[in-house]
């Protein structure tokens, strides 16, 4: 799947006229693997923006409650209850799938309302079309309703994508790596409350202080390994978990398929860096401009995916328009996620296992945003593994001014306010257990004192921006 530079450049070129013209159409089967020659990616990629408009800067309780969503909303200091069920997830880190329940174990549908008579979610077929995630009733049928505009639509079930850390107990007997890796319940969701607050699109992560799963073991995922293939009579209860929900909009393309029977597939590349980065002449004015923005971002929390693999190509639902049986959209977005890697370090010295740390605070206190006083970025977005490639090593002022503005809408009591609701004192157990032993503090007060020291290397990173100046 991967391009030569050339090959890439040459790409580019032979779509750069029809593509002016060109509008993205949203890919009519997302299951079905597409070439990155494809046209239609190719005018996708040439009309896509990495930005969302500077956002008004939120309240305390807009932080605390993070991003509004179409789906049922999600406690921060409360229980959310579900029902375990097997899907298939690639990655290291620890997770699970389960459907959204009521306290008695009752399945909710994705506004929240409980359903009595579902008794499953399955990926069903209703008037010759195959839906996802819907609840049907014991006899297999699927469970409808009528909505505002008087169509009669399946119901969905609220599914969940659930991040959680083992316990003490299990960690003592991991990997370092695996320890790292459970850590991105907590990055998760810090890295893309930020790029929430600062208009960078991302999925979006929930913490919960509980999350309680009829039917889960004590450990569903296992290292990926040999995860839970079937629901046990079992009700299990993860503190400090964290909620993935999908930047809201249709997807115009999906890196991975869904077959049941064959797995998670990577099958497609939304975007590349490399993609970008190589082309960068190319590119329009603005979109020069949004990529380095971008890249600034990158830096801060210091996550980079060179494979795009992680990478989504996204439209918000304003910008759909249907035209007969296809539909395209307007403004493609070229988004980021999956940021749980963030607030680590790549420098060599700190991988282990061939991993890198995340939410490491010694590794996170060694990180430079800069490499040196000319703005040569210390995270180059496109180089990768692949040296001979161009990488972003620098940006203009104009797009570092444009980033920092982005950051001033965060201050050091919302990075505490993200921080605590994220119980990110917990993300690195070893540097809290020698902050308890340096202190003697226990506790609330521990967990504050450890959250603070998070929030000023933070908020220092942050000042990198703030102080350079590029040409």
């Amino acid at each position: 799947m991967k391009l030569s530079r050339t090959l890439t450049s040459l790409l580019f070129t032979t779509f750069l006229a029809q593509a002016s013209f060109a509008t993205c159409e949203i890919f009519a089967d997302l299951e079905k693997p597409i070439s990155d020659k494809d046209s239609n990616r190719i005018a996708c990629l040439r009309e896509a923006h990495f930005l969302m408009p500077v956002p008004a800067k939120k309240t305390q309780e807009e932080i605390i409650r993070g991003a509004e969503s179409d789906e049922a909303a999600i406690d921060p200091q409360g229980r959310t209850y579900c029902r375990y069920f097997y899907r298939y997830q690639n990655g290291s880190s620890n997770k699970f799938r389960c459907a959204r329940t009521n306290e008695s174990n009752v399945l909710v549908s994705e506004k929240g309302v409980p359903v009595p008579e579902a008794v499953a979610v399955k990926d069903a077929m209703y008037a010759g079309k195959l839906e996802e995630d819907v609840l049907v009733r014991a006899d297999g049928s699927v469970i409808t309703q009528t909505n505002k505009k008087g169509e009669v639509k399946p119901v969905s079930a609220d599914v969940l994508k659930v991040r959680f850390k083992v316990s003490l107990e299990g960690i003592k007997s991991q990997t370092e790596l695996n320890e790292w890796r459970h850590r991105e319940a907590y990055t998760s969701t810090v890295a893309t409350r930020l790029a929430w607050m600062m208009g960078f699109p991302s999925e979006n992560y929930y913490p919960a202080k509980e999350v309680v799963c009829f039917g889960c073991d004590t450990d569903p995922w296992k290292n990926g390994l040999e995860p839970q293939l079937v629901p046990v009579a079992k009700t299990n209860v993860f503190p400090g978990a964290a909620i993935e929900r999908k930047f809201e909009g249709k997807r115009i393309m999906k890196a991975f398929t869904s077959n049941p029977k064959l797995g998670k597939q990577f099958v497609n590349t939304p975007w590349r860096w490399d993609e970008y980065i190589s082309n960068f002449s190319k590119l329009t004015a603005q979109q020069q401009h949004e990529i380095q923005v971008l890249a600034l971002f990158i830096n801060l929390v210091h996550t980079v995916e060179e494979r795009g693999s992680q990478h989504v190509m996204l439209c918000e639902n304003q910008n759909v328009i249907k035209t007969g049986e296809k539909k395209v959209c307007t403004a493609p977005i070229a988004g980021t996620h999956d940021l749980g890697s963030a607030f680590g370090n790549r420098d060599l010295k700190f991988v282990k296992n061939k991993n890198h740390p995340r939410g490491d605070y010694a590794a996170y206190r060694a990180l430079n945003m800069f490499l040196d006083n000319k703005c040569t970025l210390a995270t180059q977005p496109g180089k990768g593994p692949k040296k001979d490639l161009p990488g972003l090593t620098t940006v203009t002022e104009k797009a570092r001014r444009d980033f920092v503005a982005r950051l001033d809408l965060v201050t050091r009591q919302d990075l505490m306010t993200i921080l605590t609701v994220a119980n990110f004192q917990d993300v690195d157990m070893p540097f809290k257990n020698s902050v308890a032993k340096q202190t003697g503090l226990k506790g609330d007060a521990l967990n504050m004192k450890v959250n603070e020291l998070w929030a000023d290397l933070i908020y220092s990173k942050m000042d990198q921006f703030r102080k350079m100046q590029c040409n």
